[in-house]
């Protein structure tokens, strides 16, 4: 049964690949012009010239014709020059200035190593449900992974919609709530490491993804609010490129134990060591926010 998953897996990620393959092409983009559109352009103010120039006399026409046209050859090229030469420059520009905002930096550091740990759970998770069956040597249970992976994505799916309803000022108590949701989910991590009942490792499950979907909506949405528009792909993409790096380096440090090598409980140990660090930086950062405000208080 395995192997078809496997089968499946391959089938999916191929039809997809061809699918985007024959998908109408993007007419617009930010970064990388349309040429012919410049072209057409630059064609459109060489007839606008020489049609004013029709007021004067043929010998003068013929004479202002050719240094139009010149001027018009010569604006294409620097056109079609600079959009090639300038495309990683205006990336670097965006990039700089979305991520000059230290509060942007902040929920952008938790989002890649939340995200980076959820990957791990989520990939791992049916892995250590099959270690504690075998721990308690018990041949009997049944297995309803499919039920507990149904109620994460459904109880991550209502808790994000309700979240986005609350009306606070995340500015000011983000740094509270992502500090206290870090530390639930990295409790209930801990437990999962621990607690050798099915049961409570499904109820455990369920309360991480739902604690880690609330704060992903926050993080996404307060990140957005200070964004440049077109920017919004090149920052998303970054961070999940980073949370993808720290999966990654977790796969061949830990699972494929180049670095150090545990079992599977062991695993969700570090896991609960991400979520840790993540709610000590935001406790930090709030205690800082605070005493800041406070001595700006008392110059006042």
């Amino acid at each position: 049964p395995y192997n078809a998953l496997v089968y499946m897996s391959i089938f999916g990620m191929s039809f997809t690949t061809v699918w985007a393959i024959f998908l109408p092409p993007v007419k617009y983009s930010l970064y990388f012009p349309n040429k012919k559109k410049i072209e057409e352009t630059s064609m459109g103010q060489s007839t606008v010239t020489i049609y004013n120039s029709q007021k004067h006399k043929d010998s003068q026409l013929s004479i202002e014709a050719a240094p139009s046209e010149e001027k018009i050859d010569k604006s294409q090229n620097n056109d079609v020059v600079d959009s090639e030469y300038s495309v990683i420059s205006e990336l670097y520009k965006d990039f700089k200035q979305s991520y000059s905002d230290p509060y942007v930096r902040k929920l952008c550091f938790w989002w890649a190593v939340a995200m980076g740990g959820y990957l791990q759970v989520y990939a791992y998770i049916n892995v250590l449900y099959t270690y504690v069956l075998e721990e308690n040597e018990d041949t009997e249970f049944t297995l309803y992974n499919g039920a507990a992976e149904s109620l994460n994505t459904l109880t991550g799916a209502l808790s994000a919609f309700a979240i986005s309803k609350v009306n606070w000022n995340w500015y000011s108590v983000g740094d509270i709530f992502f500090a206290v949701g870090s530390i639930i989910a990295a409790v209930v991590l801990l437990c999962c490491v621990y607690c050798r009942n099915l049961w409570y490792i499904y109820g455990f499950y369920i309360i991480y993804g739902m604690m880690y979907q609330t704060m992903l909506t926050i993080a996404e949405s307060e990140v957005a609010k200070r964004l440049n528009k077109k920017c919004y792909g090149l920052i998303f993409g970054f961070n999940t490129f980073i949370a993808v790096c720290i999966n990654t380096i977790i796969i061949y440090g830990v699972i494929q134990g180049h670095f150090i090598k545990i079992n599977i409980a062991q695993q969700f140990l570090i896991y609960t060591v991400l979520y840790v660090v993540l709610a000590l930086f935001f406790f930090g950062s709030s205690i800082l926010k605070m005493f800041k405000d406070e001595g700006i208080v008392e110059y006042n």
